[in-house]
């Protein structure tokens, strides 16, 4: 039967099941908004106050080498803080003491706790597919060069064939072939 999904999220997204698995056919229209998607789908944000708030002090380096070696030497304490905090909260939530603030930490620790889950799964792609990393005003972002080994695993392994389609792209293609 015929699959749609609506818009990239769902091929990029590691927590949805891919339903193009076993199709002869993909077709991804607004392919002008493809590569960014795909590149998207595996860069991570890194909100330096965020760490500061839990004592985490950051990497001061833009070597990415460095940063899923430190995420892995990390992630461990924080993963049973945050235990520990989830415990609390629930006996807080049943006997109706749980804080605004106390809520406020437990999510923002999870969320660190799910940046550095990611940057430590970064290593494993990065073996095929190099990764930038940029100082930014809020911390640090980790991006991938290139898109291709995304695309690959999240759209060429799935079907037998895929179409990527814009009326953009066309346009800019003409647009450069005619300019000379």
């Amino acid at each position: 039967g015929l699959r749609v999904a609506d818009g990239y999220g769902t091929l990029t997204n590691n927590v949805i099941e891919n339903p193009f698995v076993g199709r002869r056919l993909m077709v991804c229209d607004e392919g002008h908004n493809l590569e960014k998607a795909l590149l998207d789908a595996d860069t991570v944000e890194v909100y330096q106050a965020s760490f500061e708030r839990l004592g985490v002090k950051l990497p001061s380096t833009v070597e990415f080498e460095v940063w899923p070696r430190w995420a892995a030497e990390v992630l461990p304490e924080l993963q049973a803080r945050y235990a520990d905090l989830r415990m609390a909260r629930s006996t807080a939530l049943r006997d109706g003491s749980l804080s605004v603030d106390a809520f406020k930490e437990a999510n923002r620790l999870k969320a660190v706790v799910q940046t550095l889950t990611n940057i430590k799964e970064l290593a494993d792609r990065a073996t095929h597919t190099p990764f930038f990393v940029g100082r930014q005003p809020y911390g640090y972002v980790l991006r991938p060069l290139w898109a291709w080994d995304r695309a690959r695993h999240l759209l060429f392994r799935h079907a037998d064939n895929v179409v990527v389609m814009s009326a953009t792209l066309g346009a800019l293609y003409l647009q450069k072939d005619a300019a000379y």
